[in-house]
């Protein structure tokens, strides 16, 4: 404390001398600072996968007996609904076609093999790094030990400039 004192009076007593020259402290320990960086990397992963192969459903008449009745009940509700024939011929026309759609739908298209397709699909694949942030120099000024951070690497026993500031209470 005495020694930190004197310095401050020395400071304080020779102000003009002491703008004009770089004050500088001695290094005493240096301590690395590290800082673990998480990154992201886009990755393309592909894999085979099997699909299946659909053949065509074979391509026969509609059968009459769906049709027939399709054009049976569209006439008789068209009829009913509308009151008059002429409702009676648009729901047997498209009674029919119902019958014959729905005898088409019955009719699977079936499965005649299977075919290998790449598929692909892209991951962030995380990966972290260290990396050196900074100094913690340690270093004494006339007996006052002080630190700071820095990103000069500097080694115990350099001289290092320092900045003093003294202020009153």
């Amino acid at each position: 404390m005495r020694k930190l004192i004197t310095a401050v009076a020395i400071t304080s007593l020779s102000t003009s001398s002491l703008l004009a020259a770089e004050l500088s402290a001695i290094v005493t320990k240096v301590e690395p600072n590290y800082e673990i960086i998480t990154e992201y990397t886009p990755v393309k992963i592909c894999r085979d996968e099997q699909v299946p192969v659909y053949g065509n459903a074979p391509q026969g008449q509609s059968d009459a007996g769906n049709v027939l009745l399709g054009m049976i009940l569209g006439g008789v509700s068209g009829k009913v609904i509308t009151g008059d024939d002429g409702g009676a011929a648009v729901g047997a026309i498209a009674g029919g076609l119902i019958g014959a759609n729905n005898n088409n739908n019955s009719m699977a298209r079936p499965i005649v093999g299977y075919k290998t397709l790449k598929s692909c699909t892209t991951e962030n694949r995380q990966s972290n790094s260290t990396k050196l942030r900074n100094y913690k120099i340690t270093y004494n000024f006339y007996g006052a030990i002080g630190s700071s951070y820095s990103y000069n690497n500097y080694n115990p026993g350099d001289n290092i400039p320092v900045y003093v500031n003294v202020t009153a209470k």
